[in-house]
């Protein structure tokens, strides 16, 4: 667990947006519902529940249809989940027009926030951005079905230590 490898004092729970496609939502939703909640087990929040949740996807997109401006409404609501958050996870293992893109590694980029980018080895889809290597605070991890958690731990190391050095370094 990561709290016990880097000790209590390195340790400082985490706000998280986690992004995923949505076109293709429902063939890693378990796994992507078990990595959110596993993330929430060890004290961290996710800021972008809608995204993990089908249910709660369904409801937001309710919302922005009733708001009668779909698209800003949910622009804007990931915007703010991005601006909360102080990580960002991007599953990109499927095709996406959206998450995991150059543009959402640009916006938590401009936030100065570590991006941590998760492939299932797997789904035999290499996005664009995963093969990108464009940023010290942007780190790959690829995971198998049984090690994901683990894969998990391995990556929120990596912010707590390198990414928290390099955040510094750039003084932004």
């Amino acid at each position: 667990m990561v709290e016990q490898d880097l000790g209590k004092e390195n340790f400082r729970p985490l706000k998280i947006y986690f992004g995923r496609s949505l076109a293709n939502s429902r063939e890693l939703e378990k796994q992507i519902e078990i990595m959110a909640k596993h993330l929430e087990k060890i004290g961290h929040t996710i800021t972008s529940k809608d995204v993990v949740s089908w249910e709660l996807q369904q409801k937001l997109r309710e919302e922005a249809q009733r708001s009668g401006d779909y698209e800003s409404y949910i622009f804007e609501h990931h915007i703010k989940a991005l601006k909360e958050a102080g990580l960002a996870i991007f599953e990109v293992s499927q095709k996406s027009s959206g998450v995991g893109s150059w543009e959402d590694c640009c916006m938590v980029h401009v936030l100065n926030m570590p991006v941590i980018l998760m492939r299932d080895k797997a789904s035999g889809y290499y996005s664009p951005t995963f093969l990108g290597d464009y940023s010290p605070l942007v780190r790959r991890f690829e995971y198998d079905d049984g090690d994901y958690q683990q894969v998990l731990e391995t990556a929120l190391k990596w912010v707590m230590t390198e990414a928290r050095e390099v955040q510094a370094a750039l003084h932004f």
